[in-house]
């Protein structure tokens, strides 16, 4: 971007759709000149090949380039058999930028793109980056914040970008007047993600706190979480739990353990570690048997689904 030169296609693929939607964004305005009348957006969905080629062969209006963004299309799996045929023919004149959940390296699109194109994987941030995009953002508030205090963020909101840009704009707006983000600031306005909510629950029944568990599914009841969504979490937490449990007994360490899970960070996996330690193997098994046998009293209808969350927070 920076040095003006670019490529004659993009696919932007992975998990974070913030980081997706920014860089596109960035693409097609350099590259467009600004001009709205050399852009083609197109909903994947809904598109066909036949509609890219004929944006690409169609010459920009006072600029050297069009730019056709192609949002979801899944061709980069199956179906772009056509538009991988005509990559080769693809005019000086246009640039195709593409943004995709998920890509199969092996497909005649990906193959024919990546030989003249940049393809950029934009998964998860790693901790350490998501901190240092969090800091630049509040920095250019006039804000400033402790590693401390923009891990807790991430503890209180998850790791979703779109989530936490729109919790970082509340924390500029909220200390207005002054240039210290602190903990109490994340604690009275920034928003707590379900799994946040479902990590403090887990860790409440594993402490024997069936109170303190019970008030935070209550909570999320509040807050119109459907039960069975609620328990689907716990199951999915008390799994991974079991997972860090068998890793731990095999010896590994914690950045051997993010790394065999694919977590973000080897501080989740030390977070995960503890848990697991605090809970026990045989007891972690128990538990995640209790989620999916709740799951099934449910979809059987043999307990109503608030009961059965209950149920399941008193016996795991």
């Amino acid at each position: 971007l920076k040095a003006g030169t670019f490529a004659p296609l993009y696919c932007l693929y992975g998990s974070e759709d913030y980081l997706k939607k920014r860089y596109a964004d960035l693409l097609t305005e350099r590259i467009s000149e600004g001009n709205d009348l050399n852009v083609t957006k197109l909903d994947g969905a809904n598109a066909e090949p036949g509609q890219v080629i004929e944006a690409a062969m169609t010459l920009p209006f006072f600029a050297e380039k069009r730019v056709i963004l192609v949002e979801r299309s899944g061709w980069f799996r199956s179906g772009g058999e056509a538009l991988a045929e005509f990559l080769a023919e693809l005019p000086d004149t246009a640039c195709l930028i593409f943004t995709e959940d998920s890509v199969d390296k092996r497909s005649k699109l990906w193959k024919a793109a990546s030989k003249t194109g940049l393809m950029a994987d934009l998964s998860d941030y790693g901790t350490d980056s998501l901190i240092r995009w969090m800091a630049g953002i509040l920095q250019n508030g006039g804000r400033r914040i402790t590693m401390s205090t923009a891990q807790k963020i991430i503890d209180h909101c998850g790791q979703d970008m779109n989530v936490l840009s729109r919790e970082l704009d509340k924390l500029i707006y909220y200390t207005e007047g002054r240039t210290a983000v602190t903990d109490d600031d994340v604690e009275a306005v920034c928003t707590r993600s379900i799994q946040t909510y479902v990590f403090d629950m887990v860790d409440a029944i594993i402490a024997g706190e069936r109170e303190r568990a019970l008030s935070l599914y209550y909570d999320l009841l509040a807050a119109k979480e459907p039960p069975m969504r609620i328990i689907v979490i716990i199951a999915k937490q008390f799994a991974r739990l079991a997972e860090v449990s068998v890793c731990l007994r095999s010896g590994m360490r914690p950045d051997e353990i993010a790394s065999e899970l694919k977590l973000k960070g080897s501080w989740l996996a030390e977070k995960l570690a503890r848990q697991a330690e605090r809970c026990g193997h045989e007891r972690l098994i128990r538990s995640l048997g209790l989620s999916v046998q709740a799951q099934q009293d449910i979809i059987e209808g043999r307990l109503p689904e608030q009961i059965a969350v209950e149920m399941l927070i008193a016996e795991a």
